[in-house]
């Protein structure tokens, strides 16, 4: 709980200032800092206990496979992805592919690509979570979160590029992604947005070669 008047009041606008005609807030606050930090939240345990959240994840990373399988394999399919693979599936929907499906913004890209980095990057992942927020927000990212996103993802930027797309089709194709899918055409009134999301993700994420 945040107990400083001022700092909550910070947290909060740059939570609602998703409006890019107004330059001047946008350019003191170019990330969501809230919706960067829930991402790195719903990875974590809810106080060691197995609640109705844990069982909504749990089924969110569950993949669909092909109708056709043996029901013995199609069973074992949907349970068998390690713990780190489910961990990153869960990462990719509150993030990514979340903003994908649903709404997003450049700015709600470079929140996710820098909770992807806070996460799983190793020069930071295994920082106390202060730690991690001050070693990384002291750089100059507009030149460096490209790079270290793609250090998470590949030796090289084009296996990089590959990886993190096989990741976001896989975190898609799951029950989560469904989900995320129904929830953005019910909002949205219909799927074009995804195009439109997509040629924002390629742009923000992809250098263009999506």
């Amino acid at each position: 709980m945040v107990k400083n008047k001022s700092a909550l009041e910070t947290l909060s606008e740059t939570h609602e200032i998703r409006n890019f005609s107004d330059t001047k807030k946008d350019r003191n606050y170019p990330l969501d800092l809230p919706h960067m930090l829930t991402t790195l939240a719903s990875l974590e345990k809810q106080n060691g206990t197995f609640d109705y959240t844990t069982i909504i994840k749990h089924l969110a990373v569950q993949p669909f496979v092909n109708p056709f399988a043996n029901p013995v394999s199609l069973l074992w399919t949907g349970f068998s992805h390690t713990e780190s693979m489910k961990r990153n599936i869960l990462l990719q929907q509150n993030s990514l592919v979340g903003d994908l499906l649903t709404y997003s913004s450049k700015k709600d890209y470079l929140s996710d690509m820098d909770a992807i980095i806070l996460a799983r990057h190793p020069k930071y992942k295994n920082l106390p979570l202060d730690e991690r927020l001050i070693q990384y927000y002291s750089q100059d990212l507009t030149t460096t979160r490209r790079q270290l996103l793609y250090e998470v993802y590949g030796s090289n930027k084009t296996t990089a590029k590959l990886n993190l797309a096989s990741e976001i089709l896989l975190s898609t194709l799951t029950l989560g992604g469904a989900g995320l899918g129904l929830y953005g055409i019910f909002k949205r009134r219909g799927i074009n947005h995804v195009g439109e999301n997509l040629g924002l993700l390629d742009q923000v994420v992809f250098e263009q070669k999506f």
